[in-house]
Formats: structure tokens, C-alpha cells, sequence
């Protein structure tokens, strides 16, 4: 199953597009938030067998996508 969120924002220049996931990296200062919340995200997909991408481009905007396998229902 492939889910892909995209805005039409701003986008993000490469030096921040490339520690997207780092965590505590942030981009919202002091006040704004913790840089945690892709970090987190990503390890919850990860530990399903997913992955969770991102492409950005200043002034075009940002998509992520989310890849996970889909259920094995012979369990059921």
C-alpha cells in the first residue's frame, strides 16, 4: 500500500531536506516544536516493514510517501 501526502507550500531547500528525519532537527526554533515527529513517524513505519520518503522543491512544494506491505490474512 503506497499513501502519498503532498502541500503546495514552500518547499524545502536540499540542506534541510537532507536531515528531515534527524532527530531533534528542526527548522521552528526555540518555541515551535522538537523535531520529533518525523523522526517518529518514520520508526513506526520502519518497524512495520514500510518506508516513509520525502522529496521537496524550493517553491513546488513537498510530498511524502508511505510505503507499507499489506496484510497477510492466512493468519486469520
Amino acid at each position: 500500500m503506497v499513501i502519498t501526502l503532498r502541500d503546495n507550500g514552500p518547499g524545502m531547500e536540499a540542506a534541510i531536506l537532507e536531515r528531515a528525519f534527524d532527530p531533534f532537527f528542526t527548522t521552528r526554533g526555540r518555541e515551535g516544536g522538537t523535531g520529533l515527529g518525523l523522526p517518529i513517524c518514520q520508526n513506526l513505519i520502519t518497524r512495520q516493514g514500510g518506508s516513509l520518503n520525502v522529496a521537496s522543491r524550493q517553491g513546488q512544494g513537498t510530498s511524502f510517501r508511505i510505503f507499507l506491505p499489506m496484510a497477510d490474512d492466512s493468519a486469520d
